[in-house]
């Protein structure tokens, strides 16, 4: 359609530079570009209908942009020393250390009842 390569010619450098500025990777900015002059050609005679043609493929790249980071979102590394998750400690464990410093706070049969049943063990029906 000619309507379509008209205004791709237009407005193809203006969206490889927001690509590119947007993704720091050449690569993937023209593949972008290409998913947005393909959907473009696909829209046919209706593009040729649009009043604003340059604000159509803006919001069609803004749109495939924001899919491609939604399926490509980047995990940092997490350092070797974080990943090792046998060197935690237990949040079980944790608790054991502070829950008796917060009893020495309650009332005493509240903090009797959660020394036994929390810390030593027994059941709630036990206690």
């Amino acid at each position: 359609m000619k309507c379509v390569t008209n205004a791709w010619s237009l407005y193809e450098a203006e969206l490889r530079n927001y690509l590119r500025g947007q993704l720091h990777d050449k690569t993937i900015a023209e593949d972008l570009l290409q998913d947005t002059f393909v959907k473009a050609l696909a829209e046919g005679s209706r593009f040729c209908q649009l009043e604003n043609t340059r604000a159509w493929l803006y919001r069609v790249t803004k749109n495939r942009l924001t899919d491609y980071r939604r399926t490509h979102k980047e995990h940092p590394e997490i350092p070797e020393h974080l990943a090792d998750e046998s060197e935690q400690p237990e949040p079980v464990a944790n608790l054991a250390q502070c829950l008796p410093r917060a009893l020495t706070n309650l009332l005493p049969d509240d903090s009797h009842a959660i020394h036994h049943c929390d810390l030593e063990g027994m059941t709630q029906v036990e206690y």
